[in-house]
C-alpha cells in the first residue's frame, strides 16, 4: 500500500498549444478519461485507514514549474504577469472551493489572503507556503496538528474547509 503517488503528465512542449486548439482536444479528452477512470476505480476500493472509499479521501494536485502567459496566445510565452504561479487542487472536501487570486484580463494580478481567501495585493511567491500547507491539511484529513509539525506560517483558515461532524 502507498499513501502517495506522483505521476508526470503532459510533458510535451506547450508553446504551440493555444494556437491550434484542435490538436489539444485528443490529449485533453484522454487525460480527462484517465482521471475519471482512476476516480471510478477508487470508488470501488475501501480505504484501509477508515470506513470510507479511497475516492472519498483522494487529494489530487496539478501544478507545473513554469506556467505560460495566459494572456498571450501567439507562442504562449514563458513567464506570467507578476511572475504568478498556480496549483489546481482536488481536496477531498478539506479545501474551500473556488479560485484564490488570479490574473485579470488586463494583466493585473490578484494575490490572496490565506486567512480569509479574499483577494489581496500580494505575490504568489508570498502565498506558496500557505497553499502547500492547505494541501497538506487535505492530505492530513483536516488534522491541523499534523500540518503544524511542518508549517508555522500564516493562518490558512480562508482556504481550507472547516471540519464538519
Amino acid at each position: 500500500h502507498t499513501s502517495s503517488v506522483g505521476l508526470p503528465a503532459m510533458k510535451d512542449d506547450p508553446h504551440g498549444a493555444v494556437t491550434n486548439m484542435a490538436n489539444q482536444r485528443t490529449p485533453t479528452v484522454s487525460l480527462g478519461r484517465i482521471l475519471d477512470t482512476f476516480m471510478e476505480d477508487l470508488t470501488t476500493m475501501d480505504d484501509p485507514a477508515c470506513s470510507a472509499k479511497l475516492a472519498d479521501n483522494t487529494v489530487i494536485t496539478i501544478h507545473g514549474d513554469t506556467p505560460q502567459n495566459p494572456l498571450v496566445r501567439a507562442g504562449w510565452p514563458d513567464g506570467t504577469p507578476g511572475n504568478s504561479n498556480w496549483i489546481y487542487a482536488l481536496g477531498a472536501g478539506h479545501l474551500k472551493t473556488g479560485w484564490f487570486g488570479g490574473i485579470n484580463r488586463n494583466g493585473t494580478v490578484n494575490g490572496f489572503n490565506p486567512a480569509t481567501g479574499n483577494n489581496a495585493n500580494v505575490s504568489s511567491d508570498s502565498t506558496k507556503e500557505a497553499a502547500c500547507a492547505a494541501i497538506a491539511y487535505a492530505v492530513a484529513r483536516s488534522d491541523m496538528r499534523r500540518v503544524e509539525e511542518f508549517y508555522r506560517g500564516t493562518d490558512i483558515s480562508g482556504i481550507v474547509a472547516p471540519i464538519t461532524l
